[in-house]
């Protein structure tokens, strides 16, 4: 199968369990996210790493998209127009409740590899 060009667009609703600066969220800044479909995925904002557990969610989330100002107004009744118009466009019923996690390096992992039989052949020490 070729997937070359194709994408696909998902929504999801993320709970943070701590404060979670705006700058983070700007439509310019890149994440990384590993494991979306497992149980506890990784999410990566800037150099903060967080994981997820997917949770029911009490009542139902909406989600809007922001429209283009309608210069009429859009009921009689209203004497003002709205300072911004919202289209509804989707709901979940599940979140993404997202935890910091503090990364160690695997030190021990990473000195057993240099020093295994094979290695110290390879730079002509015999173990």
């Amino acid at each position: 199968m070729d997937f070359e060009g194709e994408s696909e667009d998902l929504l999801i609703y993320m709970d943070f369990n701590t404060k979670i600066e705006d700058v983070f969220f700007a439509s310019d800044k890149d994440f990384k996210i590993i494991g979306l479909d497992s149980q506890k995925p990784v999410l990566q904002l800037g150099n903060q790493v967080y994981q997820g557990e997917w949770r029911d969610t009490v009542g139902t989330h909406l989600f809007f998209e922001e429209v283009e100002e309608n210069k009429q107004n859009t009921d009689p009744l209203f004497s003002e127009n709205p300072e911004k118009t919202m289209s509804f466009r989707f709901k979940t019923d599940k979140l993404l409740h997202m935890s910091r996690i503090f990364l160690k390096p695997n030190v021990e992992k990473e000195t057993e590899s240099l020093l295994n039989e094979d290695s110290l052949q390879h730079m002509d020490i015999s173990p």
